[in-house]
């Protein structure tokens, strides 16, 4: 399959009913995807199984849906906002779009072939056999977030002691890496660790009379003292 349409839709529900209209919504897109899988819809994925599948993995609130054709696309996306509207959901007007998914050397005019969900860069990169394969990459949005963060967070307790700074670090990094340390990502986790170990000598420079730590002096006082985890895969899929 060359072409993917991917169909991004976001809910928008009150809190107070999240859980009771998502358990609904599940059983109402169930019975969507038996009378529509085999024959309307050319797709598998509007299966039982695969709906519970997806419903297990991601949040009521957000769903990513690939075909083949536009055209199924198109006429799931209008039947999703029908279903929506007879138990007094809506459809995020800007936040849910269709892609158009292509493989890099189909791309000309086609969309921007990437996609982001829950946190990723979704986009087509080469195998080592040389082959396409759909990679993920942390979003830039939530990269710079998590940077930006941590930068406020060392300028704010650089007065702290080292030992419970480099406890909260290390907790902060371990966060990211468990929740970001899947395969093809290992480059992005590289630039955050070597980005707080950055920050962290930066600001703890300026605890001393001359306004910074040179990298012989942070090496041996602090990494080889406390330091930072390592970037590393968590998770193999």
């Amino acid at each position: 399959m060359d072409t993917i349409h991917i169909l991004k839709i976001q809910k928008e529900l009150a809190p107070c009913t999240h859980l009771v209209k998502g358990v609904v919504l599940l059983s109402r897109m169930e019975s969507y995807g038996e009378s529509k899988g085999s024959r309307r819809v050319r797709t598998s994925g509007w299966g039982p199984s695969t709906v519970r599948e997806l419903a297990a993995s991601v949040p009521f609130d957000w769903y990513v849906c690939g075909f083949e054709y536009r055209k199924e696309a198109e006429r799931a996306f209008q039947e999703l906002s029908k279903r929506f509207r007879e138990y007094g959901l809506t459809i995020h007007p800007k936040k849910s779009r269709l892609v158009q998914f292509s493989r890099p050397y189909w791309n000309k005019g086609k969309g921007p072939g990437t996609f982001d969900f829950l946190g990723f860069t979704h986009y087509w990169g080469k195998t080592r056999a040389g082959g396409w394969t759909i990679k993920r990459m942390t979003q830039k949005k939530r990269l710079r977030r998590f940077m930006r963060d941590l930068w406020e967070w060392c300028k704010e307790h650089r007065h702290v002691r080292i030992t419970e700074q480099h406890q909260t670090l290390c907790a902060r990094l371990r966060g990211h890496y468990q929740y970001y340390g899947i395969r093809g990502n290992y480059k992005m986790l590289e630039v955050v660790f070597e980005y707080a170990e950055r920050t962290w000598r930066r600001w703890l420079g300026r605890r001393t009379r001359n306004g910074k730590i040179v990298w012989e002096v942070f090496e041996d006082r602090y990494r080889k003292v406390f330091p930072l985890p390592r970037h590393r895969i968590i998770h193999a899929f």
